[in-house]
């Protein structure tokens, strides 16, 4: 099978790489599966099918028996540990057993020397797991307690515990095994034994009972998407990618080249991203998981299990683009991360934010990329002085105070006092928002790929680290305008409430007169 993959990526001109092609495959795969998986006659036989299938890819395929002893080992820890231990804290030890064999995995792929997704192995299974086994043990816990939400409530496992056929059916689903989209079991279980449309997660009307549920418009226009993307990683993006950027013919160009180039480059690496959740995304909808009920024109949305969003190419703040970028691992941070620390229902503060961003870094990995490393030698003696920090997240997360405090000082001001009106500067505004925080997260994006410290800031000097710049003027004129911007806001207001309360003093201070009846002009008939 190898071999086949490699000649068929030599007869390609070495366009797509060998590994990139298997996975490709076996996403196309999940297709013709998917229709076969509707029509299997009972839960028992569909549970079957994902094992098989995954399993396969995992063994046969990916030829990682390493992997799939892992996979599954980790899988029957979570399995019998919250069968048989009851505590409250049962989900928390089960979580913190997870993120140490997520972190073993990483460093077993960080040893072998294996690099972004060159290489296809199983850490993007293995996330994928972490990410169902961490919300199972909670969901466990709500069943077994009271659940404190409406989708907490839904998704309790409550009843008898699950079969381990169930489990690992839901576990080696196998339109999401190898690189998401993530749901829960009980979204898994509702799809295997109820009718598509009564797996909604809102309550549904008569009509809505009654529609017949298609695929074809929504699932063309993804496959339209993926074409596209597919043309663009073939024909742009082995000119134009990060590598490109530590090249001589990329540093040769002048500044302004240079800074085009590195926005053409990130968004051709994100292609490869948008066509593979894409991907998996048509298989799930196929199989019926991405069913997300109806909107308000009884429309059918298959948005569930949605990973991305190509509004992220567009947004106007670093929070945007995390709510529209991997989206399946920002709702497993929020729900089974943040929102569970300190009792429930609580104001969450820096605590629940520091072990989401803990979490959040185990779960990537512990490459140089996503650490940069600041080390002392002395008399060519290598220093333990070494400061790690995750260099995508800390800029990413730099932008974003810088966004936030821009939009608490400035945006008011670009409204009318009321905030109910857009002033005529406001859409310069979302515009200069937009540029600048798509193209510093283009350049910031470079650490999360090019990985090595070295690499990724020569890519930064290539353009004189002009994120770095943006956050230090930035956030400098902020600060030093603060006072200013908020006494003028308050000006503002404080005119606005006057001329407000003049107004209603004026309507008040009139003497409305009624009209009088003109008795002679009554005329009575006989």
């Amino acid at each position: 099978m190898d071999s086949f993959f490699t000649s068929l990526a030599q007869k390609m001109g070495g366009q797509i790489q060998t590994d990139h092609l298997k996975l490709l495959t076996c996403l196309l795969a999940t297709y013709p599966s998917a229709y076969l998986f509707k029509a299997l006659p009972n839960a028992s036989s569909k549970h079957l099918f994902s094992i098989l299938f995954s399993t396969y890819t995992l063994v046969a395929v990916l030829k990682s028996w390493a992997g799939f002893i892992h996979v599954t080992s980790t899988c029957l820890f979570t399995y019998f540990f919250m069968k048989y231990y009851r505590g409250p804290d049962g989900p928390w030890i089960n979580f913190a057993v997870l993120m140490i064999s997520m972190a073993l995995c990483h460093l077993d792929r960080q040893f072998n020397d294996i690099r972004g997704d060159a290489v296809l192995d199983y850490s993007g299974a293995m996330m994928i797991a972490v990410i169902k086994l961490s919300g199972f043990g909670f969901n466990v816990l709500d069943g077994r307690t009271e659940a404190h939400s409406d989708f907490f409530k839904r998704m309790a496992i409550k009843g008898d515990y699950p079969t381990l056929v169930s489990f690992f059916g839901w576990m080696f689903f196998f339109a999401g095994f190898l690189i998401g989209p993530s749901f829960d079991y009980m979204d898994y279980i509702r799809l295997v034994t109820l009718p598509l449309n009564e797996t909604s997660p809102t309550p549904l009307t008569d009509k809505q009972r009654r529609i017949t549920l298609s695929v074809k418009n929504p699932l063309t226009m993804l496959l339209l998407k993926v074409f596209v993307l597919i043309l663009g990683l073939i024909y742009i993006h082995p000119t134009y990618n990060y590598e490109a950027l530590l090249t001589k013919p990329y540093t040769d160009l002048p500044f302004v080249s240079r800074f085009i180039f590195v926005q053409i480059a990130s968004t051709m690496t994100r292609f490869r991203f948008y066509t593979v959740w894409f991907l998996t995304e048509g298989a799930c909808m196929i199989s019926g998981i991405a069913f997300n009920g109806f909107d308000e024109n009884d429309q059918p949305l298959w948005d569930r299990v949605t990973n991305a969003n190509l509004g992220t190419e567009w947004s106007p703040s670093v929070r945007m683009t995390s709510v529209r970028w991997n989206s399946g691992a920002n709702r497993w941070l929020n729900r089974y991360v943040y929102m569970r620390v300190g009792t429930p229902g609580s104001k969450k503060g820096v605590k629940a934010m520091a072990l989401t961003y803990v979490v959040s870094s185990v779960w990537h990995g512990f490459h140089s990329g996503y650490y940069g490393n600041i080390t002392e030698r002395y008399n060519g003696i290598h220093s333990a002085h070494t400061f790690s920090f995750k260099a995508f997240f800390l800029i990413s997360a730099l932008l974003q105070y810088v966004g936030v405090t821009m939009r608490r000082l400035v945006r008011p001001l670009l409204m009318t006092p009321d905030m109910m009106h857009e002033l005529p500067l406001k859409k310069l505004y979302d515009m200069a928002g937009v540029f600048i925080t798509v193209s510093c997260l283009n350049l910031t994006c470079a650490s999360f790929f090019l990985l090595e410290s070295t690499k990724y800031m020569s890519a930064f000097r290539s353009v004189y680290n002009y994120h770095y710049i943006a956050i230090l003027v930035g956030g400098g004129a902020l600060m030093v305008a603060k006072p200013t911007l908020i006494a003028l806001q308050k000006k503002r207001v404080a005119r606005y409430q006057q001329d407000k309360q003049q107004q209603a003093d004026q309507v008040e201070g009139l003497e409305v007169k009624q009209p009088q009846t003109d008795k002679s002009a009554v005329f009575k008939t006989e």
